[in-house]
């Protein structure tokens, strides 16, 4: 979940989990797609819309990804998609997610068979 607060400022884009249990935010590239979203230039409220979508497109495709690297590297491009989709979907989070997951979707990265 996002939160931002008053000043603008964010946490972004909830915790990884796998098997019930946290997985170790601390991955490079993991935090490469946390901080490009808290990175960049939105409102407060698009920014929350853009973490809300990021967060729903990786609750439907977590299960799909085993490893750490896989995780980080699924989150990079979930991020990487939100940012370029959100202009068109400044203010609708479920329409981005669908734009993010059809971004991400079979052959291009995010979905992997079980």
């Amino acid at each position: 979940m996002c939160v931002v607060s008053e000043a603008g400022s964010s946490v972004c884009c909830g915790s990884l989990w796998r098997a019930g249990r946290r997985v170790s935010p601390e991955s490079k590239i993991d935090m490469k797609a946390r901080q490009l979203i808290e990175s960049a230039v939105l409102e407060p409220a698009t920014l929350a819309v853009v973490c809300a979508a990021f967060d729903r497109a990786w609750d439907t495709v977590r299960d799909r990804h085993s490893s750490e690297l896989e995780i980080a590297q699924a989150r990079l491009l979930l991020a990487r998609a939100a940012l370029m989709l959100v202009s068109q979907y400044p203010t609708d989070v479920e329409a981005l997610t669908r734009a993010i997951l059809a971004r991400t979707g079979p052959g291009r990265g995010v979905y992997r068979s079980k």
